[in-house]
């Protein structure tokens, strides 16, 4: 009796264990990466934010050296851009100092940090495998 209790038990394990190998389930998610930059030259530092209709911000990657990538890549669908950039890190500011500076601090325009106002827009549909962006910034 103890014997069928611990191999039912060890079968139960493995079930349950399985139950998490093989595809992934939930919409399906597509590579994105790319290079920003501002005149000609890359952004050194900053986020690229992805913004969709239905639920806000569909994705957020850091800017490196002018390059970006999306970690888990972004389900189908329409998204706008904003970009968010600065010169000079303000964390080891104090607070006071740090506030006075914030629009002279931006490394790219104003115009870039807000969906509504950047222009900047991307599609991703059936059949798109990945995704990259080049995105040259202007004044």
């Amino acid at each position: 009796m103890i014997v069928q209790t611990v191999l039912f038990a060890c079968c139960l394990c493995l079930l349950f264990g399985m139950a998490g190998c093989g595809k992934e389930s939930g919409p399906q998610r597509v590579s994105v990466s790319g290079e920003v930059a501002y005149n000609g030259q890359p952004v050194k530092a900053g986020t690229i934010t992805f913004g969709t209709d239905r639920n806000g911000t569909g994705g957020v990657a850091v800017i490196r050296d002018g390059e970006f990538q999306v970690e888990k890549g972004l389900p189908l669908g329409s998204y706008t851009i904003m970009i968010n950039a600065v010169k000079e890190n303000l964390i080891d500011l104090p607070p006071l100092e740090a506030a006075k500076r914030p629009d002279s601090n931006l490394a790219v325009p104003k115009k870039y940090t807000d969906f509504k106002t950047s222009g900047l827009t991307m599609k991703i549909v059936e059949g798109d495998s990945s995704k990259h962006l080049d995105l040259e910034l202007t004044d």
